[in-house]
């Protein structure tokens, strides 16, 4: 009986963190997939405004991200945006683990003919 309550309590630990991970994770997916929009079709010639879109996405997703940690590089033809920042997760009861992530995106510049 008790090797019985101890394995059920082990069990319910696991689901527990295997739920608040997959949220952070789940979190960082949709903020990823923000990030490559912005580089591939959003504001591409001024920094300001990549750093203000991403802002926003950091809003709308949670991500503890500071603006400070967001590296755009604007080039010709191209744009950069980098992100890395870490994200603790309780995974047992007053125990957190520190998770980084990371997010690299990359979008073309096509000229309009204008």
């Amino acid at each position: 009986m008790l090797g019985r309550l101890i394995r059920v309590a082990i069990a319910i630990l696991l689901v527990l963190a295997v739920v608040r991970a997959g949220e952070a994770f789940l979190a960082h997916y949709r903020f990823s997939d923000a990030v490559d929009l912005i580089a591939e079709r959003g504001v591409r010639t001024d920094e300001a405004a990549v750093r203000a879109a991403v802002a926003d996405a950091v809003s709308r997703f949670g991500v503890p991200v500071n603006l400070d940690q967001v590296a755009v590089r604007i080039q010709p033809e191209h744009v950069y945006i980098d992100i890395a920042y870490t994200r603790p997760i309780e995974v047992l009861p007053r125990y957190r683990y520190p998770w980084r992530f990371e997010v690299h995106a990359h979008g073309w510049i096509v000229p309009s003919g204008r």
